[in-house]
């Protein structure tokens, strides 16, 4: 019977260390196993997992993901998983979800599990953490030390320790006790811990001699008087709102009638004193409010306001005041995709002392007509006005400003391929150096949309790039799962903002002995040109043999009216004008499915060489061909049966430009 039980507990406990889960379209099945792989040793622990498709369908394609980012579309991959480290007051997460999507001629169908990777091995994984905390003992102002006595938390079995002090000092005592020199404000400790099985685990931390930065804060409140209650005595309500950055861990308001609120945003009472003479009020109706938070950073600051409580004798006042407002979208503003800009203005009736309009991003405003930039990802914002009158009446007015402006085309490629791309990113605070960080979503419609693979013009390939620098131009393109490409080009600003970068249309014009590159710009744009020698010249047009070396250099750069470079682009042009506008050329292919060969037509002028490579659906070219000296209505023929069933992207171009990027189905 004891056999039973535990044989019973480790089913149970299995079922839930690899949950299972499938979702289809049709009859195809997605499966597979795993199995643990001792023939890969790492330098840091993890395991090593072989995964098997089992998948049931004649599959064309399929995509592993093994989460954060991590991705293959191999039949049979291989994955390592590291193993998490622990820190103070954070539990060990040991679970993976790994999921396997398929595609087959008629049907999709997704298998995810959960793994525990601690068991996967099938043995006993030992864990170590390194961990540490410091406190000062004593300070000798004469000899300049200061005793530092070291508590270690770590974690693990058969433990040894390695410290390293930062000032070429080390020892492997559990618990050391050590004198620093207070001539460095701050020294950087590290603690190496080493345990059963090869684990090993590295802490490190900043010890401060000297008091560490005070680290800046803000914070400010406001507050809204709700009603009047008069019984069982006269008092009023008040609601407090506040907003700090960084944003606030701990709160401690003093309402100053000797009653205190730790609450994020409290409601208060107010109790109206009690009249000793009916011929007076309150001698002093106002009240003195003060809000100290504490940030996630430790830092510490205090706000007080002297607020009217009671005014007026504590009687119910009828709706004599009313916060009101509109919006309309200005027609000659321009803006960068991402945002749409609307004009709010203020409408309420009265004398007005102050106005505060609140946004769901967390700004303010205490302009009469703010005009506003709105996500224009997000359909409706709330919006907040409250007013304060002469007559100390206040009133909040709330309503939903609706976006209604398309995403840009600007930012899609292929007019067949309905999806854009958001940009975010930003600079790390006190550094203009090439530090910058972009992350990049796409979406179809309002819905965020997962792509086959992104690719950033600095050769990084995932949602996140960085060691941008300022008024640089970047480009990111995705490669959708059906084979639609779209990208984007934009400028990260020194201050964190992005700006889109819309192609510049350029032409050829003169004569074939005397030809000029004409671009067509704004007035307040500059257009500098990079000659064959380097040098930089500025004109609205240059001859094409000045600047038509061949180089990868970008020649023509046009700038923004305070010299920031808002586009850039290469023109090169190898002995012909014939085939530069792109619209005069044409492709037919066919037959699409594909089964062995695939046959184009080519339509426009004389075009003395065409390049057709094929992709794979991750952006790798298997196949490139080039043909020389074609015409009009000449066809050519390329041999497909080599590739294997699936879905491809196949490009034709010509003198650089693209012709044709168009999917195709292998058979």
């Amino acid at each position: 019977m004891r056999n039973f039980y535990f044989l019973l507990l480790s089913l149970l406990s299995a079922s839930s260390l690899f949950a299972q889960d499938t979702i289809s379209t049709g009859d195809c099945k997605a499966d597979f196993y795993f199995e643990h792989n001792p023939d890969i040793k790492m330098l840091v622990p993890g395991v090593a997992v072989n995964f098997y498709d089992t998948s049931e369908g004649n599959v064309i394609e399929r995509f592993w993901d093994f989460g954060e980012g991590h991705s293959s579309t191999e039949k049979n991959p291989m994955f390592i998983f590291n193993y998490p480290q622990g820190a103070p007051n954070i539990k060990i997460n040991p679970y993976r979800k790994v999921s396997l999507t398929i595609v087959t001629d008629s049907c999709k169908s997704t298998f995810t599990q959960t793994l525990n990777i601690f068991e996967i091995a099938d043995s006993s994984y030992n864990y170590c953490d390194a961990i540490f905390r410091y406190r000062e003992i004593g300070r000798d102002s004469l000899s300049e030390l200061v005793e530092i006595q070291f508590d270690n938390f770590s974690t693990g079995e058969e433990l040894s320790y390695f410290w390293e002090f930062g000032f070429g000092e080390t020892s492997t005592e559990k618990e050391p006790l050590v004198k620093f020199n207070t001539n460095e404000p701050e020294y950087k400790v590290c603690l190496t811990v080493m345990g059963k099985d090869s684990c090993i685990s590295t802490f490190c931390d900043a010890v401060y001699i000297s008091a560490p930065p005070i680290p800046e804060c803000k914070v400010d409140f406001a507050y809204e008087k709700k009603d009047m209650l008069m019984s069982p005595v006269p008092s009023m309500l008040v609601y407090f709102y506040h907003k700090a950055s960084p944003d606030a861990i701990e709160w401690f308001w003093d309402f100053g009638d000797g009653t205190t609120s730790n609450e994020e945003n409290p409601t208060h009472t107010y109790i109206q004193p009690p009249i000793i003479d009916s011929a007076l009020v309150d001698p002093n109706p106002f009240r003195k409010v003060c809000l100290t938070i504490k940030t996630s950073t430790l830092c510490e600051t205090t706000i007080c306001k002297t607020i009217p409580v009671f005014t007026t004798m504590p009687n119910p006042e009828p709706e004599k005041c009313k916060a009101y407002f509109r919006y309309y979208h200005p027609e000659d503003m321009a803006s960068i995709p991402e945002v749409v800009p609307i004009q709010l203005v203020d409408l309420s009736e009265g004398e007005i002392v102050s106005r505060l309009w609140e946004f769901d991003d967390g700004s303010t405003s205490t302009e009469e007509k703010p005009l506003v930039s709105f996500d224009a990802f997000q359909k409706e914002h709330k919006v907040c006005l409250t007013v304060t009158f002469a007559d100390s009446c206040i009133s909040t007015f709330c309503d939903a400003v609706y976006i209604h402006k398309p995403m840009p085309p600007d930012t899609i490629v292929n007019p067949d391929c309905p999806y854009s791309i958001k940009i975010d990113g930003g600079f790390p605070i006190e550094m203009s150096s090439c530090a910058g960080w972009v992350s990049a979503s796409v979406y179809l419609n309002d819905s965020l949309v997962e792509p086959k693979i992104m690719t950033w013009s600095n050769g990084d390939e995932s949602h996140k790039t960085d060691g941008l620098c300022p008024t640089q131009t970047y480009a990111v393109k995705a490669l959708m799962h059906d084979g639609c490409t779209v990208k984007t080009e934009f400028i990260l600003s020194a201050d964190g903002t992005i700006t889109i970068v819309k192609p510049i249309k350029w032409s050829i014009v003169g004569e074939r002995e005397k030809l000029y590159v004409l671009p067509e710009t704004q007035k307040d744009l500059i257009v500098e040109w990079r000659l064959c020698d380097g040098t930089i010249v500025e004109a609205d047009s240059i001859p094409l043999d000045a600047i038509n070396c061949g180089t990868d250099q970008s020649n023509m750069i046009v700038k923004d009216s305070m010299g920031n470079i808002i586009y850039s682009e290469i023109i090169s042009l190898k002995g012909t004008t014939t085939g530069i506008e792109e619209i005069e050329n044409e492709i037919k292919l066919w037959p699409n499915p594909v089964s062995d060969k695939i046959n184009l037509r080519y339509s426009g002028e004389f075009q003395s060489i065409i390049l057709v490579d094929i992709y794979d659906m991750t952006g790798k070219k298997l196949l490139s061909e080039s043909f020389q000296n074609i015409v009009d209505g000449q066809q050519f023929r390329i041999n497909t049966g080599h590739l294997k069933t699936g879905i491809y992207v196949c490009r034709v171009s010509a003198n650089g430009r693209t012709i044709l990027t168009q999917t195709i189905k292998q058979q």
